[in-house]
């Protein structure tokens, strides 16, 4: 809802370890929702791995950055806000 300075991350990051300390790049996902759209609008961003098998993963949102200039809240900065994360 960009009313509420909320936009969808610019692109989803997904990490594996083995040790909890080395992480590795696995997956890249990026938003290909209108950065102007103005309805509340939820989003499933989905990696699939054949034979992935880790200890840990790291996911990492990146945000949108500032408020675009033909926002009234030009300038700001803008929040993400996620719900759920399945790891199956």
């Amino acid at each position: 809802d960009i009313r509420s300075w909320i936009w969808m991350p610019a692109k989803m990051e997904i990490y594996a370890s083995s040790d909890g300390i080395n992480y590795n790049l696995i997956a890249t996902i990026s938003n290909t929702t209108e950065v102007n759209n103005y309805d509340i609008v939820t989003k499933q961003f989905i990696a699939g791995f054949s034979d992935l098998q880790t200890q840990y993963i790291k996911i990492k949102a990146i945000n949108f950055g500032t408020v675009p200039a033909w926002h009234e809240g030009a300038g700001g900065k803008t929040w993400i806000f996620c719900d759920e994360v399945m790891v199956e």
